[in-house]
Formats: C-alpha cells, structure tokens, sequence
C-alpha cells in the first residue's frame, strides 16, 4: 500500500450561485429562512465569490504544496462541497505504497 495525505477541508460554494445548495447541505436538509439564505448569499459576495471561490482556490494551492514538499499524492476531501471526503477514490483503491 502507498502513503498518501488526505487534506480534508470545511468546503466553500466554488460561485455565488453555488450557496443555496451549499447551505443546504450544511443544513443537513432542514428548511431554510430566506433571510438567512440572503444574509449568507452577501457574506460571500463580500469575500469575493462571484465565478470562482477565493477559498477553494487557498486549498488547491495548499493541496499543491503540500504534495510537492511531502513527495506524496495528496488528495483534498470536503465536508460540505466538492470534491467530497466520503467520495474521494483514494477510499476505493489506495495508491501502492512506492517508499
């Protein structure tokens, strides 16, 4: 079996389009207030997020890093978005081990 690092992260909806299904998920289904939604919809947009997520972006560059210092595969799972920890196909076919 290969080593590899999962770097695991909250998520981030990737566009303000993304948040209401975002926040859904965080809600684990249960209805949503629609001033909340609002509330949470411009919370993000002052962050930034209109076509891409500054947040998203910070994990892939940390994943990067991380797998070009550690010489490992390292693989990013999150909680609440894409790509999901419970989804990652590291859980289905580990890497060999090579070390």
């Amino acid at each position: 079996m290969k080593t590899a690092v999962v770097l695991m992260a909250y998520g981030s909806p990737e566009r303000l389009a993304d948040v209401p299904a975002y926040y859904a998920d965080i809600r684990g289904g249960r209805p949503i207030a629609p001033e909340h939604l609002a509330d949470l919809v411009e919370r993000y947009r002052r962050l930034g997020i209109e076509d891409s997520s500054p947040l998203n972006a910070i994990t892939e560059q940390t994943r990067a890093a991380l797998e070009a210092e550690l010489d490992l595969p390292v693989f990013t799972g999150m909680k609440h978005w894409t790509p999901r920890l419970r989804t990652l196909r590291i859980w289905r076919s580990p890497p060999e081990r090579s070390r």
